[in-house]
């Protein structure tokens, strides 16, 4: 695994520099009025993004969207989003688990 240093900036002070070995696994929770959305993210040493919504509706229904992108980071975002830590905290494991679901879903629908 590569590892490189990730500092985040603020008004040109460093507030924190971090030795991060990739891939980064990170989920993220956020609740609306009708429903909720899990973002799993998985990003590599070249900081290449693969992100997948799953949105949750009141009614059951799952709506799947993938993105992928170059990511990008400022000091709002945190260093536990950025490294995938604390509330982000997502394993390899369950990343995969999410994207096996996935190709399931796609799989059913090409039949």
């Amino acid at each position: 695994m590569t590892q490189i240093t990730m500092t985040f900036e603020k008004k040109s002070i460093v507030t924190e520099t971090f030795a991060v070995t990739f891939p980064i696994y990170r989920r993220q929770l956020i609740e609306h009025d009708y429903g909720y959305v899990e973002i799993f993210t998985r990003t590599n040493a070249e900081m290449e993004e693969l992100n997948i919504h799953r949105d949750h509706s009141e009614r059951g229904v799952i709506d799947w969207t993938v993105e992928h992108d170059t990511a990008r980071y400022d000091v709002r975002s945190g260093a536990d989003y950025a490294l995938g830590r604390g509330e982000y905290a997502c394993t390899a494991e369950r990343f995969n688990a999410v994207v096996a679901e996935l190709q399931a879903v796609l799989a059913k629908a090409v039949q």
